[in-house]
């Protein structure tokens, strides 16, 4: 397992393990136990059940999530309620005794909440951005279990839903709608030479290229291993094909530097268009016409 995660917020893991160690001292020398007889097992698993469930909140947090205010914010206001969490499991097991100290309990709980609704408000201005960022990968549905781990685009799954859904417009009256797939040129070549690695960061170069050639109601998806599919919704043909025109000349200007000899390896795509005004007809077929069309090309161009 990387460690990466646990060394980027090191302190706040060590400040979690020393809350614990604090919030479980002041309570064996403010607290006696109490007889078994008197624990209420049930509110003891309940109790415990949502402490160690705010801990488990508290690590996806510093797991997950990069330093920054909104991290801090969500990182201090976990910690004071998972405080307050603890000393409520632990009032079950001993009976404090000066027992005006069971008062406090709530106290870091209700200051944690404050921080987190401040969180909220900065997540939320944090989210806008990202969101406006990954409206050419997303538009109006977003679901992590088609991403693609590679380029961070969704997958054809994701592409035929689109398409789906674009063809339901379609029958409402809406104008057609194109699909242009893109193919790296010799990729497997590329892949032979250099490796997984930087092959991996090529497919990534060329996905952001591509997403930054785009308009911001047209969607990018990643097909297969070096081929991506953009939908262009209410754009005729040759719309679509002035735009991988586009996209093809700022891709070919990419240099991929190689570390060992600090030689640029060109990329090149070739691309193939078609425009949807049937709503009737099947995804399978579409791609089949994409990838002959595509086929096609390849074949000219040889």
């Amino acid at each position: 397992m990387k460690l990466q995660p646990f060394l980027l917020h090191q302190s706040r893991w060590l400040l979690l393990v020393l809350l614990t160690l604090v919030a479980i001292t002041i309570t064996a020398y403010t607290s006696i136990l109490r007889p078994l007889s008197d624990i209420n097992w049930l509110d003891s698993l309940g109790e415990g059940g949502l402490t160690l469930m705010t801990l488990i909140w508290i690590a996806v947090t510093l797991l997950t999530r990069p330093k920054g205010l909104v991290t801090n914010l969500l990182f201090a206001g976990l910690s004071a309620m998972y405080v307050s969490m603890l000393w409520d499991f632990l009032d079950e097991m001993v009976v404090f005794t000066p027992h005006y100290l069971t008062s406090f309990e709530a106290i870091p709980a209700c200051f944690g909440m404050v921080l987190m609704s401040i969180s909220a408000y900065y997540w939320y201005k944090e989210q806008s951005i990202f969101n406006q960022t990954l409206m050419k990968k997303e538009r109006f549905y977003r679901d992590h279990s088609m991403t693609d781990f590679v380029t961070g685009l969704y997958s054809v799954e994701y592409m035929q839903n689109q398409v789906r859904h674009e063809q339901s417009r379609l029958a409402n009256g809406n104008s057609p709608f194109c699909l242009t797939l893109f193919d790296i040129c010799d990729f497997a070549a590329y892949s032979r030479q250099h490796g997984m690695q930087k092959s991996n960061q090529l497919l990534r170069d060329i996905a952001d290229m591509l997403s930054l050639s785009m308009r911001e109601s047209d969607l990018l998806c990643r097909f297969a291993a070096d081929k991506f599919v953009v939908v262009h919704p209410q754009t005729n043909h040759v719309q679509a094909q002035a735009f991988a025109n586009r996209a093809a000349e700022f891709i070919a200007r990419h240099a991929n530097y190689d570390d060992g000899e600090n030689q640029p390896q060109y990329s090149a795509v070739r691309w193939s268009c078609i425009e949807v005004d049937d709503k009737h007809c099947e995804f399978e077929p579409l791609i089949a016409a994409l990838v002959n069309e595509l086929n096609q090309t390849k074949v000219a161009a040889a």
